[in-house]
This record gives structure tokens, C-alpha cells and sequence, in this order.
């Protein structure tokens, strides 16, 4: 095979890409796309080194040709320099292991509970020992034979003596395991308990790991944060203090720091307001949107970017673009007494003044309403800014350069006044009860007693409801409606204000100060920190291996991430060597790595070594002002993991800078645009969707991680083979804020928004692929249950009133039912399907976790994974199930709602509030314009 020119070798690479590659190299198939524009010999020759990519040798081979025919002008002859070590890898057994050993254990529960109930004669039983017999000692005889091969490659390869000794360790661990195994099953030790502790030996790597990573159901990751609980003084008990005002400023007042970054764009902003504080003040009040959440979480960069930000946030850009003028500034800490009313327009049109204390509080901001004489006021734990500004000569409005100022005034850019748009009528004049057909004619069946729903009919959904969406477009065009999430739900907008002269005084009463500040102090700071640690005993004793901690300004929209490399240049050779080879799935019991965590790619902590392949535990703590919290996750040695961490929410402008920034090239940026854009997306379509209820809602602090897995098969306990071969999301703690106008709606909202994000848990990669074919199927909970619904199978709602009566009817693995039995036990409910389903090679189920008295809930998929993941294998996608999702699972996520939501009062009225919440969902997905590609 021989290619002739530039263009025809960049198609066959991208070729082989998508083709061949998609399944296994994960989030670097689309980045090596992009790259090839760029260094198409370098991409063929990676191409042809990665043992990922399942070709024939020749093709692999005729790749390498083609990168060096590249960068020399005269084809020249390449003589393989390690012909010999690739003859020996290619023959290393690439069968995996665990498929037969959990057959074996689940053929040894079987024996188990046979032995206690004696349901067979001693003779059937004795055959059946026999039979395994017979399996272990053929499986026995194929690990010799793939321990031989692999002996034969070391010696091939000629890789150092420590390599053979790890091969000899491994190979005596699995003759110690396979020894108790068979004990067992000897005529003296046939038990129960002997039998189900083989069978416990025989699945033990992955159940390890599955139940390292059950979701606690105290602790469930989509829920509403708890309001702060700290009040305000009351009048009587306040004696307001005052911050020195003669004092002259210092340097400190001039100085960059954490969250004062003075960059090209705040210095360019500064400029183009020539210096002028009453123009930065006025630019910073009129174009920043306010947030009652606490604590710094963006800096000024952020601020600037997201044109909104919390009172801390947008005095960090005000002070910056006021230092980046040569203007002293610095922060004031205290307690801010508003005007009720004014006080809830402020914070975004709020019904009353109890429902805008209340938003502040679930925002982690201390608030208290007052009756002050005959009116009612607003008090707020606040932040403002003072500026040292030239105020008795010239009122703030001309500032020369050199001038060294009189006067510190105080400046407040975040408190404002908003102007509302109204909501469209279109489901009052337009009810979307109206697709849903007579109760003589319905989409599914409900079975009360036992929480069912059944046989759904997604397609006459689906025609309902495109034709119930078109009628509702045109509605909207012709009422002149905007097609924006704001045209459907209503909107706000800043009343800006412009002076002559910057204003003598606060808008409102300063009750308390406490104190000011030039650089803000850590206690006001959220804070990000990751743990790692080697083993569970290491973990139980704080004994990590690695610690990292950075503040959420200091971090961002910067990757932080998770890798394991070589640990010495034995473990690089053993991988180069079997890359150089052409394996098919990795050695990994031959290797050790280092965990080491990376910000943008440099290496900020280091681990100690670890096998290739075993359990890794990582704490991720989240501190704010008011609390501190660890977040757990379990992942394998050799994970490549993208830290997703979102602090009060993502804005489109950030990401697109990180767009711009930061081109694709490799995995890591890929699943860090992957986290921003589905952040960005959850924040941006549940804060409109819970608007539409009446609702409030702030982002606060969560985190999940994104990652491409090593696959890994165990030879017991022994990682022995791993692949790459999908992208996945684990989503720990995604929390928010709420305040809705009673109880059940704020349980509503958290409910919708888990829903939402769930979905978009399965759907986000294939967004950023722009794939609407068979190419790609993301998995999430939410989807899984829709496809289940949507191929006839049953769903449960499963309640401490029903457990006992359903579990006899659900066919699922036993994983998934302790869990469901576990968490409905302790009072929550659980929405499982019937059995599992099978999508194409993947087969599982996606289940969730409620506590109806919060909303909060874990949406899980089988293997403990508390999120979603993208199943890169085309050929195996079944078409029925694109179809499905080609009309975004309608009929399936209905079902999903409806029951759900069966604690309603009546099922037609569950289903009308179902049909609502995703009919509205929809619009304002198409209403989101797409960023570029990732």
C-alpha cells in the first residue's frame, strides 16, 4: 500500500479515524481529525504506534511508511528495527478473562443455594462439581498457555529482569486464588458459605469497585443545598461601626492578586473608560448581572467574561479595573439595610420580601427581613468596593493622572434595579394537556398498585407532540413573540443609571461593617482540593498520596486533571513495547504507573506508583465561607480524568474562550470542553426551565469527574488486560440552590433539573460530535429508562408501601437491587426498570434514587456510575433505539415523568404536569444556539 500525495494520505488517516479508531481511542479520535490539518505526519505515524487502533500489521506498517514519505522528500525503505519483539506481542492472547469467571461464580451462587434448600440428588450434585471441575481446569490450561506467551514476548522484547518479576509474581498470586477456588468445591468443604465465598473470590476486583461506588442515599448528588442558617442582628442589637476614611492608601491597594487579576482585557477595558472612575464604576453597575450566592468564585477575568457575578465578584472587577487606572481600591465587608421592595427587584423580581431573604439564604448568604417603625426592610451579609478618588474638588468626575485623591467613597456596582418582561401566554391560550389523548385511548398503561407504567406508544407520542410543537412555534411567530428562552419564560434587564459625578453615598443604609480589605481574605474564598489516595486503608488513615488545592478564581476555566504515567522507564518500555507491537489490549499487570494531577497540562502534585489497573480512591474537597464538604470517587490506575468543577454557574462566554484558547489536540481537552459546554448547558436550561414554575435558582459548588476509562480485565485479583474504549461521566455532587412559592414546587424544580441533567448526561458528547445518526449512543439513566419504556419494557416506582410486591417482579442484577432495596428501606423511592436492556454490546440498566421529601436524587447507571457515558461502537447501536432518540425519547422520558411524579393526586393530572415540564424543556433546547465545535 502506497500513497502518492499529501491530500490523499490526510483522507485515509481521517479514514481510519473514524472507521477504525472511533471505538477505541475515545475523545482523541475527533482531536487526531483535527490535528491531521495541522501535522499529518505526526498523526499518521501516532496512528501507527497506538496499540488501540485494531488493523492489520501490514496497514500499520504501510502508516508508518506514509509519515516518513512525508517529511522526506525520496521514499526510502524501512526495515522494522524490532521485528521480533512484535511477533512475540502479537501473539499474546487478547481474550479477556472476566466474562468466563463470572460465569463460573454465578454457576457457584447457584450450587450455593442449592446446598442449603437440597433441591438435587448427591449424584447431580457431584456431576455439577465435576463440571466445574472440568472448567477450571481448562481455564486454567489457557491462562498457563497466555502466562507462557507472555513469558516468551518479555524474552523477545528483552526487557529488563524486573519485568519477569512482576510476571512471576502475578502468575503465583493466580495459583494461590485458583487454590482456594478449588478448595471449595473438594467433597469436605462443600458449604454454603464455602461455595459463596468462591464465588465472591471470583468477582471480587469488579464488585470491589461497583460498591466503592454506590451513591450513599443520605448523600445524593443532584439536590438543593440548605439554606444558610446564621440571621441578622435585629435593630436593637446593632451598633454600626466605620471604617477609617483618612487613612492613606497603600501599595497593597494598587496590587493584583487572586482575585484583583489585572489582565490585558481589564487594563484594555480600563483604557477604552480613559481612567475615569465614574465611567467604571457606571460601565461595572450597568452591564454586570447580580447573583446572591457568597464567597469569591469567578475573580475579575471571570466577572468580566460572564457579565454576571455575586457582590464579591463584581467588586474584584470593579477594584481591578480601578487599580488597572492607578485608582486605589479595596473591598468593604458588612451588612447592607434595603428597602424591601427595592430589595426584591434587586434580586430578580422576587414575589415578597420572605421569598428574597429566603433566595439569598439557599444561596449561602445570611438575610434577614425587618420591620423597622411602619416599614419593612431588607438586611444582607454584603460586599462593596471603596476607590480613593478625588471627591471634594471634582465629585469623582475628573480624575488626572498623578492626582493622589482625598477621599475613600464608597461604591456599590452590584445592587441595581431591573425591568421585567412578561412570560408568553402560549400555555395558558395553547394548553399542552391538549396532546394528551381520552383516557379511552391512552399512550401507556399505569398499574397504581404496583407503581408500573407499561406499554408505551412513543411513536403516537411523538406525532403529538411535533404537531403540538409546530402549532406552538407558529403561535409564537405570530404574537410576535422572540424566539429566545426569554420570549418564552420573560426576562430582566438593568435600568442603568448615568451621573454627571459619582454618588456621595451608598443606595441604601450601611448597618454594620467589618471590616476592609486590600486583598481579600481566604475565609470568603471557595476552594477546590483533591486527594488521592493508593488504597482504601490509606484513605481511612488520611494517608494520601498526592494533595492538590487551588482557590475556584486561581482555577477558572483551566483543566485540572488527573493522569497516570510510566512510573520508571522500566513501565515505559513495557508500553512502548507492546505499543511498538501491535497488542490488543494492553499488559497491565506488567506495569506500574504514577498518578500525578495537572493544571493545563503541567504537573502541579505527584503520587507514589501503583499497578496498572487496580482501584484508586480520590477525595475531591469543596470549601466555601460556610461549609466544607468531600465528594468521593472511585476510579482505576490508568483513567485519564478531566476534573469538572462548577462554582456558581458556567456562561457561553467562557467557554468560548476556552474555545478560542485552547484548540482540541488530545483527550484531556476534549473531556474539559465537554464538562464546560454540559455545565453551561444544565445551568443555562434549569434556570429557565425552573423560572417558568415560579422558581429561583443558583448554582452552587459541584463536581464530577470526566474521564476515558481503562477497561480492565482481572485475572482474579490481578489486573491483566485493558483497553480505552468509550468516555464517561461521574457526577457526584451537582448542587443548587432553591426557593420556589411553596414546598412542592421547589421539589418540582430540583426533580426537573435532575431529570435534565441526566439527560444531557448521555447526550452532551454526541452534541459536541453533531452526530444525529447511528454513529454514536451516549447511556445516562434518564435515557435508559426512556429506551426501556420505549421497547415495552415495564417501569417501577418503587416505595416502602410496595417494595416487597414489586421485587418479585424485577429481573435486574444484584448490584442494582441492593441498591434499590437499600435506599427505598431508608424511605426514599427508586424508578427501575423491569430488567436490563441491551444496547447493542452494552447491556445494563439506568435506575434512579429519590428522597420525595427533597426532590434530591442519585441517576445511576449499572457499574456504580453516577452520570452517563458514550458508547463509541456504531455497528453494535440498535436502530430502534436512534429512532428513539432521534424524537428525544418523548414518549419514553413522559413515562419517565409520569411515574415519577405519581404521588401526584391522580395520574392525568401527574401526566399534564409531566407533558408541561419536558414540552417546555424542548422549546428551550431548540432556542439554544450551538458553540462551535469542541
Amino acid at each position: 500500500m502506497y500513497f502518492t500525495n499529501r491530500r490523499l494520505k490526510i483522507r485515509i488517516a481521517t479514514a481510519l479515524v473514524f472507521t477504525l479508531g472511533w471505538s477505541v481511542l475515545g475523545g482523541e479520535a475527533w482531536a487526531t481529525e483535527r490535528a491531521l490539518r495541522q501535522d499529518p505526519a505526526g498523526v499518521l505515524a501516532r496512528l501507527a504506534a497506538d496499540p488501540r487502533l485494531t488493523i492489520r500489521p501490514a496497514e500499520r506498517v504501510a502508516l508508518a511508511r506514509a509519515a516518513e514519505e512525508m517529511v522526506r522528500p525520496t521514499p526510502a525503505t524501512r526495515v522494522p528495527a524490532s521485528a521480533e519483539r512484535r511477533r512475540a506481542a502479537a501473539e499474546i492472547s487478547s481474550e479477556s478473562p472476566s466474562a468466563e469467571l463470572t460465569t463460573l461464580a454465578e454457576e457457584f451462587d447457584r450450587l450455593a443455594n442449592e446446598v442449603s434448600t437440597r433441591t438435587a440428588s448427591r449424584a447431580q450434585f457431584d456431576a455439577r462439581f465435576e463440571s466445574i471441575d472440568t472448567s477450571l481446569a481448562s481455564f486454567d490450561r489457557r491462562v498457563q498457555a497466555d502466562f507462557a506467551r507472555v513469558d516468551d514476548f518479555l524474552k523477545r522484547a528483552k526487557l529488563p529482569a524486573e519485568v519477569a518479576a512482576r510476571q512471576t509474581s502475578a502468575l503465583a498470586a493466580y495459583e494461590r486464588r485458583l487454590a482456594q477456588i478449588r478448595a471449595a468445591i473438594a467433597p469436605a468443604q462443600r458449604t454454603k458459605t464455602s461455595l459463596a465465598a468462591a464465588a465472591r473470590l471470583l468477582r471480587e476486583p469488579e464488585l470491589e469497585l461497583e460498591r466503592a461506588r454506590r451513591v450513599d442515599p443520605k448523600n445524593l448528588p443532584f439536590r438543593a443545598t440548605t439554606p444558610v442558617s446564621r440571621r441578622l442582628e435585629t435593630p436593637a442589637a446593632i451598633a454600626p461601626r466605620r471604617s477609617v476614611r483618612t487613612a492613606a492608601p497603600s501599595a497593597a491597594d494598587l496590587a493584583a492578586t487572586e482575585e484583583v487579576q489585572l489582565t490585558p482585557e481589564i487594563r484594555a477595558l480600563a483604557a477604552s473608560l480613559d481612567g475615569d472612575p465614574r465611567r467604571i464604576y457606571e460601565w461595572v453597575r450597568n452591564q454586570i448581572a447580580f447573583r446572591p450566592t457568597a464567597g469569591s468564585v469567578q475573580g475579575s477575568q471571570r466577572t468580566l467574561e460572564a457579565r454576571e457575578g455575586n457582590a464579591i465578584d463584581i467588586a474584584s472587577l470593579l477594584i481591578a479595573l480601578l487599580r488597572a487606572a492607578a485608582i486605589p481600591a479595596r473591598y468593604v465587608v458588612g451588612v447592607a439595610d434595603v428597602p424591601a421592595q427595592e430589595a426584591q427587584n434587586w434580586l430578580g423580581g422576587a414575589p415578597s420580601a420572605a421569598f428574597a431573604e429566603r433566595y439569598a439564604r439557599v444561596g449561602g448568604v445570611a438575610a434577614s427581613v425587618l420591620t423597622v417603625g411602619d416599614e419593612e426592610r431588607f438586611r444582607i451579609e454584603h460586599v462593596w468596593v471603596e476607590a480613593f478618588v478625588d471627591y471634594v474638588r471634582g465629585r469623582g468626575a475628573v480624575h488626572r493622572a498623578g492626582n493622589p485623591g482625598d477621599t475613600w467613597l464608597p461604591l456599590d456596582p452590584s445592587f441595581k434595579q431591573h425591568a421585567f418582561s412578561s412570560a408568553t401566554t402560549l400555555f395558558t391560550e395553547r394548553p399542552i394537556a391538549a396532546i394528551l389523548p381520552p383516557i379511552a385511548d391512552p399512550l401507556f398503561v399505569v398499574d397504581e398498585s404496583l407503581g408500573r407504567v407499561m406499554n408505551v406508544d412513543d411513536r403516537a407520542a411523538g406525532d403529538r407532540l411535533d404537531v403540538w410543537l409546530n402549532e406552538s412555534f407558529a403561535f409564537l411567530d405570530a404574537h410576535g413573540v422572540p424566539a429566545t428562552i426569554e420570549g418564552l419564560i420573560g426576562g430582566q434587564a438593568i435600568v442603568a443609571e448615568n451621573r454627571s459625578i459619582l454618588p456621595a453615598s451608598l443606595p441604601y443604609r450601611v448597618a454594620r461593617i467589618d471590616g476592609t480589605y486590600a486583598t481579600l481574605p481566604s475565609s470568603l474564598r471557595h476552594t477546590i482540593e483533591l486527594r488521592g489516595y493508593n488504597t482504601a486503608i490509606d484513605r481511612g488513615t488520611g494517608h494520601a498520596a498526592f494533595s492538590f488545592r487551588t482557590s475556584f478564581p486561581a482555577l477558572a476555566t483551566h483543566r485540572l486533571g488527573i493522569r497516570f504515567v510510566p512510573a520508571t522507564e522500566v513501565d515505559a518500555a513495557i508500553l512502548a513495547s507492546a505499543r511498538e507491537a501491535n497488542v490488543a489490549t494492553l499488559p497491565i499487570h506488567l506495569v506500574r504507573v504514577v498518578p500525578q494531577v495537572e493544571l493545563d497540562g503541567a504537573t502541579v502534585a505527584r503520587g507514589t506508583a501503583v499497578p496498572m489497573g487496580s482501584r484508586f480512591s480520590v477525595d475531591v474537597v469543596l470549601t466555601d465561607p460556610e461549609d466544607r464538604r468531600t465528594v468521593p470517587f472511585e476510579v482505576v490506575a490508568g483513567d485519564e480524568i478531566v476534573v469538572g468543577a462548577n462554582g456558581n454557574g458556567i456562561t457561553r462566554a467562557s467557554v468560548e474562550r476556552r474555545l478560542a484558547e485552547h484548540p482540541v489536540t488530545d483527550a484531556a481537552e476534549y473531556l474539559h470542553q465537554a464538562q464546560l459546554q454540559y455545565y453551561l448547558l444544565v445551568d443555562a436550561l434549569t434556570n429557565s426551565a425552573v423560572r417558568s414554575i415560579g422558581v429561583r435558582q443558583v448554582r452552587q459548588p459541584s463536581v464530577g469527574f470526566w474521564s476515558a476509562p481503562l477497561s480492565a480485565s482481572y485475572l482474579f485479583d490481578v489486573p491483566w488486560t485493558g483497553v480505552y474504549r468509550s468516555r464517561v461521566m461521574d457526577l457526584r455532587q451537582l448542587a443548587s440552590g432553591v426557593v420556589g412559592p411553596d414546598r412542592a414546587s421547589e421539589i418540582g424544580a430540583v426533580r426537573q433539573s435532575a431529570i435534565l441533567a441526566s439527560y444531557l448526561e448521555g447526550t452532551i458528547f454526541e452534541r459536541l460530535e453533531g452526530a444525529s445518526d447511528e454513529r454514536t449512543g451516549g447511556i445516562s439513566a434518564v435515557q435508559l429508562l426512556g429506551a426501556a419504556a420505549a421497547q415495552q419494557v415495564p417501569l417501577y416506582r418503587v416505595t416502602p408501601t410496595n417494595l416487597n410486591a414489586v421485587l418479585p417482579h424485577l429481573n435486574l442484577p444484584a448490584a442494582v437491587l441492593a441498591d434499590v432495596r437499600n435506599a427505598v428501606e431508608q424511605g426514599q423511592v427508586a424508578v427501575v426498570s423491569e430488567r436490563a436492556i441491551e444496547l447493542g454490546s452494552w447491556r445494563g440498566v439506568g435506575y434512579i434514587l429519590e428522597d420525595p421529601a427533597t426532590g434530591a436524587g442519585a441517576y445511576l447507571i449499572s457499574g456504580g456510575l453516577a452520570g452517563g457515558a458514550l458508547l463509541d461502537c456504531a455497528k453494535y447501536l440498535a436502530p430502534r433505539f436512534i429512532d428513539v432518540r432521534i424524537v428525544i425519547l418523548f414518549a419514553a422520558l413522559l413515562a419517565l415523568l409520569l411515574t415519577i411524579s405519581m404521588w401526584l393526586p391522580g395520574v392525568r393530572e401527574a401526566a399534564v404536569v409531566a407533558v408541561e415540564a419536558f414540552a417546555q424543556l424542548l422549546m428551550m433546547l431548540r432556542f439554544m444556539a450551538p458553540l462551535a465545535a469542541a
